[in-house]
């Protein structure tokens, strides 16, 4: 992965943490590598 990737996944963990209160959920945390796997594939 490239540095923007990573930029975006990193950004996406930390708008998550800061609306659920630092608390990731299970099923938050699927949603954010759903998320991530879909920029990943649209980025190549």
């Amino acid at each position: 992965m490239d540095r923007s990737t990573m930029n975006s996944i990193t950004k996406i963990f930390d708008d998550t943490i800061k609306t659920d209160h630092k608390i990731i959920t299970e099923e938050a945390a699927k949603s954010i590598l759903k998320n991530i796997e879909f920029q990943y594939q649209d980025s190549h």
